[in-house]
Protein backbone atom coordinates (compact mmCIF):
# COMPACT_ATOMS: atom_id res chain seq x y z
CA UNK A 1 0.00 0.00 0.00
CA UNK A 2 1.41 3.45 -0.94
CA UNK A 3 1.41 6.21 1.78
CA UNK A 4 -0.54 9.26 1.53
CA UNK A 5 0.16 12.92 2.56
CA UNK A 6 -2.07 12.91 5.44
CA UNK A 7 -0.39 9.55 7.00
CA UNK A 8 -0.16 6.33 6.43
CA UNK A 9 -3.01 4.12 4.30
CA UNK A 10 -3.64 0.64 6.54
CA UNK A 11 -6.22 -0.69 3.78
CA UNK A 12 -8.20 0.89 1.20
CA UNK A 13 -9.95 3.91 2.23
CA UNK A 14 -8.43 4.14 5.81
CA UNK A 15 -5.82 5.97 6.75
CA UNK A 16 -3.56 6.02 9.78
CA UNK A 17 -2.20 9.37 11.28
CA UNK A 18 1.44 9.35 11.50
CA UNK A 19 2.26 9.75 14.83
CA UNK A 20 3.08 13.09 16.65
CA UNK A 21 6.71 13.11 17.59
CA UNK A 22 8.46 16.64 19.25
CA UNK A 23 11.18 17.85 17.24
CA UNK A 24 14.36 16.87 18.62
CA UNK A 25 15.61 20.69 19.44
CA UNK A 26 11.91 20.67 21.43
CA UNK A 27 12.36 19.90 25.31
CA UNK A 28 9.91 17.63 26.36
CA UNK A 29 8.46 18.59 29.84
CA UNK A 30 7.69 15.21 31.87
CA UNK A 31 7.56 17.03 35.03
CA UNK A 32 6.10 20.04 35.11
CA UNK A 33 4.28 21.66 38.17
CA UNK A 34 2.01 24.36 37.84
CA UNK A 35 2.65 26.81 40.51
CA UNK A 36 0.73 29.95 41.85
CA UNK A 37 2.09 32.81 43.44
CA UNK A 38 0.79 34.83 45.31
CA UNK A 39 1.81 37.73 47.29
CA UNK A 40 1.22 41.98 47.65
CA UNK A 41 1.38 43.48 44.11
CA UNK A 42 2.70 46.88 43.90
CA UNK A 43 5.46 46.14 46.51
CA UNK A 44 6.87 43.02 45.37
CA UNK A 45 6.86 43.22 41.56
CA UNK A 46 10.48 42.30 41.04
CA UNK A 47 10.07 39.37 43.66
CA UNK A 48 7.14 38.00 41.97
CA UNK A 49 9.38 38.34 38.40
CA UNK A 50 12.64 36.76 39.76
CA UNK A 51 10.23 33.85 41.13
CA UNK A 52 8.59 33.77 37.90
CA UNK A 53 11.42 33.24 36.07
CA UNK A 54 13.06 30.79 38.18
CA UNK A 55 10.05 28.67 38.10
CA UNK A 56 10.43 28.81 33.92
CA UNK A 57 13.79 27.94 33.95
CA UNK A 58 13.33 24.85 36.03
CA UNK A 59 10.86 23.79 33.80
CA UNK A 60 7.47 24.98 35.98
CA UNK A 61 4.53 26.80 34.94
CA UNK A 62 3.80 29.68 37.08
CA UNK A 63 0.29 31.19 37.55
CA UNK A 64 0.43 34.30 38.12
CA UNK A 65 -2.26 37.46 38.68
CA UNK A 66 -0.07 38.91 35.39
CA UNK A 67 -1.11 36.18 33.76
CA UNK A 68 -5.50 36.20 34.65
CA UNK A 69 -6.24 39.03 31.92
CA UNK A 70 -9.57 40.30 31.48
CA UNK A 71 -12.34 37.50 31.70
CA UNK A 72 -15.20 39.76 32.87
CA UNK A 73 -15.36 37.38 36.63
CA UNK A 74 -13.60 39.30 39.44
CA UNK A 75 -10.17 39.20 40.53
CA UNK A 76 -10.67 37.08 43.52
CA UNK A 77 -12.44 34.58 41.47
CA UNK A 78 -9.87 33.97 38.76
CA UNK A 79 -7.69 33.87 41.39
CA UNK A 80 -8.78 30.75 43.71
CA UNK A 81 -10.00 29.06 40.05
CA UNK A 82 -6.08 29.12 39.44
CA UNK A 83 -5.21 28.27 42.95
CA UNK A 84 -7.32 24.99 42.45
CA UNK A 85 -5.33 24.43 39.00
CA UNK A 86 -1.73 24.53 41.23
CA UNK A 87 0.77 21.53 42.28
CA UNK A 88 2.39 23.89 44.70
CA UNK A 89 1.86 28.08 45.75
CA UNK A 90 5.01 30.08 46.63
CA UNK A 91 3.51 32.48 48.93
CA UNK A 92 5.98 36.02 48.67
CA UNK A 93 5.85 37.91 52.09
CA UNK A 94 7.18 41.12 52.71
CA UNK A 95 6.51 44.18 54.85
CA UNK A 96 3.09 44.90 53.93
CA UNK A 97 -0.43 43.47 54.12
CA UNK A 98 -1.65 44.34 51.39
CA UNK A 99 -5.49 44.87 49.85
CA UNK A 100 -8.59 43.98 51.80
CA UNK A 101 -11.35 43.49 48.80
CA UNK A 102 -14.87 44.97 50.40
CA UNK A 103 -16.71 42.51 52.52
CA UNK A 104 -13.63 41.10 53.38
CA UNK A 105 -11.25 41.25 56.78
CA UNK A 106 -8.44 39.97 55.59
CA UNK A 107 -5.93 40.48 52.64
CA UNK A 108 -6.11 38.67 49.25
CA UNK A 109 -3.10 37.31 49.87
CA UNK A 110 -4.10 35.67 53.03
CA UNK A 111 -6.96 34.89 51.62
CA UNK A 112 -5.46 32.54 48.85
CA UNK A 113 -2.76 31.28 51.47
CA UNK A 114 -6.50 29.67 53.07
CA UNK A 115 -7.66 28.76 50.19
CA UNK A 116 -4.37 26.32 49.53
CA UNK A 117 -4.39 25.20 52.34
CA UNK A 118 -8.22 24.02 52.33
CA UNK A 119 -7.87 22.55 48.63
CA UNK A 120 -8.39 18.69 48.54
CA UNK A 121 -5.45 17.18 47.66
CA UNK A 122 -3.63 20.35 48.91
CA UNK A 123 -0.69 21.66 46.94
CA UNK A 124 2.77 22.09 48.97
CA UNK A 125 2.99 25.86 49.97
CA UNK A 126 6.37 27.40 49.79
CA UNK A 127 6.79 31.03 51.71
CA UNK A 128 9.73 33.09 50.47
CA UNK A 129 10.57 35.82 52.95
CA UNK A 130 11.91 39.06 50.60
CA UNK A 131 14.15 41.38 52.74
CA UNK A 132 12.93 44.79 52.34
Amino acid sequence: MEPSAQGVESAPGNVTPKPLVAPPTQKVKTNSRRVFISSTSKDLVEHRKRVYADLKRGDDEPIGMEDFGASGEDAMTVSYEELATADAVVLIVAWRYGFIPEGETRSITELEYEAALNLTPRPKVYIYLADP
